[in-house]
């Protein structure tokens, strides 16, 4: 088994950055993904310029689908293992770990937002070492060896289940499964081999794109407030009373850069996840795949 070294903050960033890249003449700035550091520091809405930039409303798509992507490094499997690789799959391939801190909560959170919003992914990386790793990022080559699985076709875990558990996925086949699990269904996993000649993502889904606007905000707002109160209920956590705090307000009544700011809280400290904007951009007639 190998391990690449790299970060999941590098992967995301240059997976973004590549994503991006589709449509360079559209491009106003370079995602931002902070690390736990920023995340405790950042900045109130009177003051958040740096990290939502001036004008933040002109980088934003005029309609758009939104996805939220969950970043993680992959382990690399060169022999068949009983407790880590489906008996179909083709060896080599790889896997990752589920958080297990809290019952899994991590998984848990991210199951619940998939119910309301289908494109919630695991992103991670079929490559197996530091050397292909950097190989693929100076050439730019990172999506097209990278594989989304959806959190809908996920099973969730058991409470008070003490086993670590990996979600395992075979490259070549577009397949993966849960570990340890070998009653767990096979299922597509979304790929961008043909990147960046063909941008379409295989397997995904379709999403209609709606109007960003005021309306937008609110109810993806709403909608976060009522996925969080029902994680709540359901796996009471230490975070949970305080993140709540973040939706103590009427949403009706602020300006949409209030209402991101506290989103754009949720999502990174409660969900752990980056949220993803594709639509039409709004200085153009045409329809194009845009990524925020």
């Amino acid at each position: 088994m190998q391990t690449i070294s790299f970060s999941e903050f590098t992967f995301g960033f240059a997976f973004l950055c590549e994503e991006i890249a589709r449509d360079p003449d559209n491009i106003s700035h370079s995602p931002i993904l902070p690390n736990l550091r920023q995340e405790t520091l950042m900045v109130p809405p009177e003051d958040s310029r740096y990290y939502l930039g001036y004008g933040y409303d002109a980088f934003l798509p005029k309609r758009g689908a939104n996805y939220f992507y969950q970043f993680k490094m992959s382990e690399y499997l060169q022999r068949r293992d009983a407790n880590c690789v489906h008996q179909s799959f083709s060896v080599p391939c790889y896997r990752f770990s589920l958080y297990k801190k809290g019952d899994y909560l991590q998984h848990e959170r991210l199951k619940q937002l998939s119910e309301r919003f289908e494109n919630t992914l695991y992103v991670s990386p079929a490559i197996p070492n530091d050397e292909e790793f950097e190989l693929a990022l100076m050439n730019r080559n990172i999506i097209s060896h990278s594989v989304g699985i959806e959190l809908t076709n996920c099973n969730p875990v058991q409470r008070n289940d003490t086993q670590q558990h990996y979600i395992a996925f075979d490259f070549d086949q577009g397949v993966f499964n849960k570990c340890s699990d070998e009653k767990t269904p096979l299922h597509k996993v979304i790929t961008w081999k043909k990147y960046p000649d063909d941008t379409s993502d295989e397997n995904r889904k379709i999403v209609p794109l709606q109007e960003i606007d005021h309306k937008y905000f609110i109810t993806l707002y709403g909608d976060l407030k009522s996925i969080v109160q029902k994680c709540e209920e359901l796996y009471p956590s230490k975070n949970g009373e305080k993140v709540l705090e973040y939706f103590n307000f009427d949403s009706e009544e602020q300006r949409d850069k209030e209402i991101l700011w506290r989103i754009w809280k949720v999502l990174a400290g409660y969900f752990n996840v980056t949220m993803v904007l594709v639509g039409e951009p709004r200085n153009s007639q045409k329809k194009t795949n845009k990524l925020i």
